[in-house]
């Protein structure tokens, strides 16, 4: 009888952790989309408030307002783009010069709301993409 009560509060509780899967945003689109690094690179020279276009594929086109724009230490910049048509879809982008005065990018496509997103990544030949993830498996916030 002890253990049957003893069972019942835990099941509440793990039944009020979950929650219903996210769904996602990006299904429709392509799981790698060549990033338009001048167009990009060109951002970071626009103020905040600016309203800026990326076209990512033929039929991916982000574009939305930059809300932040950061430089630090003349060797760190950074924007974030909140998306117009993406349903509060943000872009962070970061441009960081290094040592040796090359230029890496790192940045993310995400939205709190979506299963899924797109992250940054350079290949081996020194071109960038933006690369389908699954939200879930990096934050663990659920």
């Amino acid at each position: 009888m002890v253990l049957i009560l003893s069972v019942i509060p835990c099941s509440g509780i793990i039944a009020q952790n979950l929650s219903p899967a996210r769904p996602a945003l990006f299904a429709n689109s392509p799981d790698i989309v060549k990033a338009p690094i001048f167009q990009m690179d060109a951002a970071f020279s626009k103020p905040k408030g600016t309203a800026i276009q990326f076209d990512l594929a033929p039929d991916f086109v982000f574009s939305g307002n930059i809300i932040s724009s950061v430089k630090k230490y003349d060797k760190l910049s950074t924007i974030i783009v909140s998306s117009h048509g993406l349903n509060i879809t943000i872009l962070c982008l970061s441009k960081i010069v290094n040592d040796d005065q090359t230029v890496s990018y790192v940045g993310h496509i995400l939205s709190k709301d979506y299963a899924d997103g797109y992250e940054l990544k350079k290949s081996v030949d020194g071109s960038y993409a933006f690369k389908k993830i699954n939200m879930d498996d990096l934050i663990q916030d659920r």
